[in-house]
């Protein structure tokens, strides 16, 4: 592997331990990425000049570290939310397999919400593909669940977080 596709590697993980919680502490996300906090600091440096990383906490722009997000929004069907839907375990178990099916998406954040629809969460993946596997393996373990789901791509995010995008005038040409 070239020194390019080494840094590209290690910035890919610092990036998904980010995604998965951004409020980790940069030797948290050493520790877990296996490098130094100096390198982490390097890596997460960059990401913040680039503008994939908008705040610190890190309130993350995932289209700017070249990953796609989306809204997922699930309408319940009839069948009652149980043990086995909102276990740890099996969550936990969920993840596992998303890992070992090497999809590349991670849960941002997950709602269960009073509307139309009933559960809605931010997913972000590395490719389509991604999330047509994750939206399979979903399907596998909790469709049962569900009668309806929609999704839709996030294009821009105007804030996050509570931090406000500093790249305002990117929505301008998104919405012209």
């Amino acid at each position: 592997m070239t020194t390019r596709e080494q840094l590209k590697a290690d910035e890919e993980r610092v990036i998904a331990e980010l995604l998965r919680d951004p409020r980790q502490e940069i030797g948290r996300i050493a520790e877990k990425c296996g490098m130094s906090k100096q390198k982490v600091w390097r890596i997460v440096r960059s990401l913040e000049g680039e503008g994939a990383i908008m705040s610190r906490p890190a309130s993350l722009n995932a289209r700017k570290m070249g990953k796609r997000s989306f809204l997922i929004l699930f309408e319940r069907s009839f069948k009652t939310l149980d043990d086995s839907f909102l276990s740890q375990k099996t969550l936990h178990e969920f993840n596992e397999e998303i890992a070992a099916e090497d999809i590349k998406a991670v849960v941002e954040e997950s709602y269960y919400i009073n509307g139309v629809y009933d559960w809605a969460f931010i997913l972000t993946v590395e490719e389509h593909r991604d999330l047509i596997r994750f939206m399979e393996l979903w399907r596998k373990h909790y469709g049962e669940y569900f009668s309806k789901v929609i999704q839709s791509e996030i294009t821009y995010v105007l804030i996050r977080n509570s931090v406000l995008n500093p790249n305002l005038s990117e929505i301008r040409d998104l919405v012209k």
